[in-house]
């Protein structure tokens, strides 16, 4: 079924509009790309993540979303009642 559904998308969308040609990017704007380029090269690491499944990282993940949510409420009860 899963291929079918895209069969038919492909078929529904095969029929678009023809898009204007627009000049290439220069001057500021390709500085802008260049910068992006860099830093997405950058922001590569050997190892990004530190967990190598999901159950061992879920736990901690749970925990801290669980502990920033009671600080987050007992901070608006507290400035709540001071009023």
């Amino acid at each position: 079924m899963g291929w079918f559904l895209w069969a038919v998308m492909l078929v529904v969308t095969s029929n678009h509009p023809r898009v204007p040609r627009y000049p290439s990017v220069t001057g500021s704007r390709l500085g802008i790309a260049i910068c992006g380029l860099l830093m997405l090269a950058l922001s590569f690491t050997a190892a990004p993540f530190t967990h190598s499944s999901g159950k061992e990282a879920w736990p901690d993940i749970r925990d801290g979303v669980r502990d920033t949510f009671h600080e987050l409420r007992n901070e608006v009860r507290r400035e709540l009642h001071r009023k």
